[in-house]
């Protein structure tokens, strides 16, 4: 990912800061959107230079079935994540064999198909001594919360029976990652008839 020009403002803009954009890349290959990558994020500019390169591993004849997108968003000071617009590029349609530099005008993709990353987690109820296990594991492609370092994540887990908040618990701080691992258990004492009514509020 070399550059980009004359970026349009996001729509969710901070209107007292019309000035600059805070863009960055986010690079998948459809129909895969989980293996994904991104640039860093360069601040206040509507024509940023990336100069980054990344690698999918896939062999070739999978490849030419793949479409190659690249979103460029918006991270503004209240750590939103405006979709800016992306492009896709059926790889198909491209001499892999000779590197060349592609411009792409960029188009406007569908705002409630923004992804959040994803958890990884596990579940076991032990009936005997009335125990609910949960085991946070890890997180992948969680959204940048700080515009230098990317984010420090952790997760909570709250136990809620009948709208009300009986326990909460969280694991600790994961320094400078969008991939945390955490692999921390927890375990809340609940007894069988209340687990029908109960639900886990996890929060990232």
């Amino acid at each position: 990912v070399l550059e980009a020009v004359d970026l349009p403002r996001p729509a969710c803009k901070d209107r007292s800061d019309m000035a600059h954009s805070n863009p960055y890349v986010k690079i998948c290959l459809l129909p895969d959107t989980k293996n994904s990558f991104q640039t860093t994020v360069k601040k206040k500019t509507q024509d940023p230079v990336f100069e980054e390169t990344f690698s999918f591993e896939l062999p070739y004849r999978e490849v030419i079935r793949r479409t190659l997108e690249l979103k460029v968003k918006d991270f503004d000071k209240y750590s939103r994540h405006c979709v800016v617009g992306h492009v896709l590029l059926p790889l198909q349609n491209v001499n892999l064999a000779r590197p060349s530099r592609l411009w792409r005008p960029l188009a406007q993709c569908n705002p409630d198909a923004e992804e959040y990353g994803e958890l990884l987690l596990s579940l076991n109820y032990l009936p005997t001594a009335g125990r609910l296990n949960v085991d946070i594991i890890k997180a992948k492609q969680i959204l940048q919360t700080n515009l230098v370092r990317g984010a420090d994540p952790y997760v909570r887990v709250s136990l809620v029976v009948r709208g009300r908040h009986l326990k909460s618990k969280k694991t600790g701080v994961k320094k400078n990652t969008l991939s945390p691992s955490f692999n921390e258990s927890f375990s809340f004492q609940i007894a069988s008839p209340e687990l029908r009514e109960a639900s886990l509020v996890i929060t990232v």
